[in-house]
């Protein structure tokens, strides 16, 4: 399996394919992560499938299970395709998955079934929370049925609570909300999960704001919002290598910390971009720019390369 990662790193470090690109378009609400090249690669990135067409994922420890970041991202895929070219089985396949969130929720969360590292079985995420209510929009577009607007609603509810009080937030330098992907009791802070959930909850209040009856958690939303977009500005140098962007701040200060594979390098340009751009933030923008800037430097690349494969070497995941 470390072979097969190190392999993996490597080929994607030398290839350079561009992923994850920004792709917009406000009138079909497109998912602004592009996704769409992992339909054409589906026994890589979202098999096997069980019954009703839900993607799981076989973890080496764990076995078969469903993965809520999974499943909505085969939701996004196919919400981008079924605005692209209408077809009815595009359309589909977002249902069942825009079912399966409304179906496997507790009050508005969606739990990992199994445990993960330090996390014991049932716990939340961050990512999930926030994909969850990016898929639940979508909906809300498509149906114009308020049922998915009351349990995204329901589904912003961690991002007011500390990981203590059961929830996603834990904070940075003492007074800096972050979102956690991996919600422990020291958490790494893992940059793509905080965007991820950023994104959604973005998402939302544009659809939310549109609402007359809906004033109350609109402001609450956009003031929860505000908090981490300056957590986010306040912070993103934290995560900058200077040539290379880092995963998470785990080993902070250290020599060899868990710098970016080239994929997830890619993920956070275009995250940031679209944060940047969704709230006016000219230096959100300018980090984006710089850190784009980094993918075309070969030794730039060569270098992130090297500190992942050492960071591998010394500090096993669990798969």
């Amino acid at each position: 399996m470390r072979f097969k990662k190190f392999s993996k790193d490597i080929f994607e470090f030398l290839l350079v394919k561009k992923k994850y690109n920004l792709k917009t378009d406000p009138s079909k609400a497109i998912y602004p992560v592009d996704l769409d090249f992992t339909l054409d690669d589906e026994v890589n990135y979202y098999h096997p499938f069980d019954e009703n067409g839900i993607p799981m994922k076989i973890y080496s420890s764990k076995g078969k299970q469903y993965n809520p970041t999974r499943i909505a991202s085969y939701g996004f895929a196919h919400w981008g395709r079924y605005q692209t070219n209408g077809k009815e089985i595009h359309k589909n396949a977002f249902m069942n998955v825009l079912c399966w969130f409304c179906e496997n929720n507790q009050n508005g969360l969606w739990f990992y079934e199994f445990e993960w590292n330090d996390l014991e079985k049932y716990w939340i995420s961050c990512m999930a929370q926030g994909e969850g209510i990016s898929i639940l929009t979508r909906g809300y577009l498509l149906t114009s049925d308020e049922k998915y607007i009351n349990l995204a609603i329901k589904a912003i509810e961690p991002f007011k609570k500390t990981i203590k009080d059961k929830g996603v937030v834990s904070y940075v330098n003492d007074d800096s909300i972050f979102f956690e992907e991996y919600p422990t009791d020291k958490p790494v802070h893992v940059l793509n999960g905080f965007l991820y959930s950023l994104i959604g909850l973005i998402e939302f209040k544009e659809v939310l704001e549109k609402l007359q009856d809906r004033k109350l958690e609109t402001r609450e939303l956009s003031k929860l919002i505000n908090n981490a977009v300056t957590s986010l500005e306040k912070n993103i140098d934290r995560w900058d290598a200077g040539f290379w962007s880092y995963y998470d701040l785990h080993l902070e200060g250290k020599k060899v910390r868990n710098i970016s594979t080239i994929i997830y390098h890619m993920l956070h340009v275009t995250q940031l971009k679209f944060i940047a751009h969704k709230t006016n933030n000219s230096y959100l923008m300018h980090i984006s720019t710089k850190w784009e800037k980094y993918l075309i430097n070969t030794n730039y690349r060569i270098k992130a390369l090297m500190i992942k494969i050492l960071y591998r070497i010394k500090n096993h995941a669990q798969r």
